[in-house]
């Protein structure tokens, strides 16, 4: 693996894969590529600020945004036109702590390049997506230690669900479940 590139753009040769970062500071880019993302230190849209820019309370523009039954069409164009207008976008962080779980799926299998594991991830990962759940996937080398390094991560990370191919059979000994 070697890095190349000076300033704020790295480009990592993996191998088969390379992967580019770009980064700039503050304000949008000027760069026309779709696969390097702009950071901005800008503040971001609030749910309440949405809330009061479509004139409804902080109780209504979540309900309109998730799509509740009780809010009017009228109303629910407004809040997302807010939500639009302001760029808007909900913190999953913050929705993971007060839920104490996320909406994610951990995977620990033993080698990513292993053809057997691909169309599994692959397949796990379909279902979660249609759930609209996120997919993490760790490869553990088939080493017992990262294994259950993966597993505790994922469990403080409060994922919602852990799939593992185990390298050994006693995965379940070693992982009780997280209490609530």
């Amino acid at each position: 693996m070697r890095r190349r590139g000076s300033g704020c753009e790295s480009r990592w040769d993996l191998g088969f894969h390379s992967l580019t970062i770009g980064l700039t500071r503050g304000g949008d880019s000027n760069i026309d590529n779709p696969y390097i993302k702009t950071l901005s230190h800008r503040t971001k849209a609030t749910l309440a600020a949405v809330a009061r820019r479509a004139g409804v309370s902080i109780v209504t523009a979540p309900r309109a945004l998730n799509a509740h039954s009780l809010v009017a069409n009228a109303t629910r164009d407004r809040i997302q036109a807010a939500q639009a207008e302001l760029g808007y976008t909900p913190n999953l962080l913050a929705r993971g702590l007060v839920q104490n779980r996320t909406a994610t799926v951990g995977v620990v299998i033993p080698e990513l390049a292993n053809p057997f594991f691909v169309p599994m991830v692959s397949g796990i990962e379909s279902v979660a997506a249609n759930r609209r759940f996120l997919t993490i996937v760790g490869e553990s080398r088939r080493q017992e230690a990262e294994e259950r390094l993966y597993v505790e991560q994922f469990r403080q990370f409060r994922i919602g669900g852990i799939i593992a191919s185990p390298a050994t059979s006693r995965l379940d000994m070693r992982c009780p479940p997280a209490s609530r």
